[in-house]
């Protein structure tokens, strides 16, 4: 049987709790800097991007709804941002969402000095993140039970959990919250504390709020939002943990709460430089993350009938290249008994760019992905090198072609030969029989004519 722990363990001093990481701030500062001075308007705008995507993850972390990086990328990317999500997602989701932007331009004045870190300001900071949050859940024990959330109070009653490993976590007792949270603040205001670079700061204002748990829920909300504000005073960038990111965020903080804290400060050093690439990529343009947009733009610049060109007849070109090939392989598959151990027959795509069926006035090669066709016989004796190929290509008419047709050439061997063609009649609309009936015969006579020249 696990042993359980017995009380709330508190937290260390920031000069205790702290073993300086091997963080190269430095390096970080400097790309910054070399952000900002490239364009401070992109650069500010490239920041509110990231602090739109954190207050759609932040949420998500917490498991108040879903999402995955397209969509919050594709939040981020707004202008009415709220609005956007609401149409999507519902009211639920945009009433969270705004909570936690509302979160963001609360804490700025914390993050420039403006205002001091106090009880009233995490209680207020808590206030604001929740305030669409009516209730949270509770294991009594025996069920889930439903409880009414007191925004910017502090929690009245225990909120011990059971670890994976039957274990019991206990956080600060209700009667302790005050003057830890007051012990926190005390922290944040020490020469230690104030010298130290931002990174460190964030991890241990993080890692405290979440070891004394505060609130009888929304700590993990509060606790990114007050790493926020040393982030965004040292660095000028906000918190962005990824909804996918959460288990190793977890594990990062369970190792904090071993004693091995620089795990959690490497983390959040990580959650810094891919910050700063986010804001390299949107001011350098070289990622659109609104995966929609892009798509839009692809369609809009090549997604266009050129002359002679249309995707819709290279899609019928490929169709019968692949109802030919799965005919070859069907008899091929059929003869191999007869064959023996010793011979084998194969059949497939090839992209070669030799060995094109000649031009033809009207008609074209499908474009893109390969529709030419092999199929070859020859011996598995390694010492014995006989074999035949033969090789079709695919020729579809340009869109200016009153000739709707498509034919599979023989170009292997010499001369060219026209194999099968199909109507557009026979195949826009899915393949008729009579299109699979001649398939099905040209694949049989080919194999039977294979066969006899290899014999010879």
């Amino acid at each position: 049987m696990p042993i359980a722990e017995e009380s709330y363990g508190s937290y260390e001093n920031f000069d205790i709790w702290s073993s300086e990481p091997a963080i190269d701030e430095v390096r970080l500062l400097d790309n910054l800097k070399s952000l900002r001075n490239h364009s401070i308007t992109k650069f500010n705008a490239a920041v509110t991007y990231i602090a739109k995507a954190a207050a759609v993850d932040t949420g998500a972390i917490e498991k108040l709804y879903d999402t995955d990086r397209g969509f919050t990328y594709a939040v981020a990317a707004q202008v009415n941002a709220i609005d956007f999500v609401q149409n999507r997602k519902g009211d639920s989701f945009a009433s969270h969402f705004a909570d936690h932007l509302n979160a963001y331009e609360y804490i700025l004045d914390h993050a420039t000095g403006a205002k001091p870190l106090t009880q009233t300001a995490i209680r207020e900071l808590h206030a604001i993140l929740c305030a669409h949050q009516d209730t949270y859940r509770i294991w009594t024990g025996k069920n889930w039970e439903e409880r009414r959330l007191k925004k910017g109070a502090y929690k009245d009653q225990p909120n011990t959990v059971t670890k994976s490993d039957g274990n019991k976590h206990f956080y600060c007792p209700p009667e302790q919250v005050a003057s830890e949270i007051q012990r926190l603040t005390d922290q944040t205001a020490t020469p230690e504390f104030l010298k130290a670079p931002g990174i460190i700061k964030a991890a241990y204002i993080h890692h405290v709020l979440t070891v004394v748990h505060p609130f009888s829920d929304g700590n993990g909300r509060v606790s990114r939002a007050l790493a926020s504000i040393y982030l965004l005073s040292d660095y000028g960038i906000p918190l962005l943990i990824h909804a996918d990111q959460r288990d190793f965020y977890f594990d990062a903080l369970e190792s904090a709460d071993t004693g091995n804290t620089d795990e959690f400060c490497y983390f959040i050093y990580d959650r810094a430089w891919e910050a700063l690439e986010l804001i390299d990529e949107n001011i350098n343009k070289k990622i659109d993350h609104d995966s929609d947009t892009v798509i839009e733009k692809v369609k809009n610049k090549y997604a266009t009938e050129s002359e002679g060109y249309d995707a819709k007849t290279d899609a019928l070109g490929r169709m019968l290249s692949r109802t030919g090939i799965n005919a070859l392989q069907n008899e091929a598959e059929r003869l191999a008994a007869k064959l023996g151990d010793y011979i084998e027959i194969s059949a497939g795509q090839i992209s070669s760019q030799t060995d094109k069926a000649k031009p033809r006035i009207g008609f074209r090669e499908v474009y893109g992905q390969t529709a030419k066709i092999y199929i070859t016989i020859k011996t598995k004796n390694p010492s014995d090198t006989s074999k035949i190929q033969y090789i079709f290509d695919v020729l579809v008419p340009a869109s200016n072609t009153a000739d709707r047709r498509i034919f599979l050439i023989q170009t292997v061997p010499p001369p060219e030969k026209e194999a099968i063609y199909a109507r557009f009649s026979e195949c826009e609309n899915g393949m008729k029989k009579s299109l699979e009936y001649r398939i099905k015969s040209w694949a049989e006579k080919t194999i039977r004519e294979l066969v006899y020249n290899f014999a010879q």
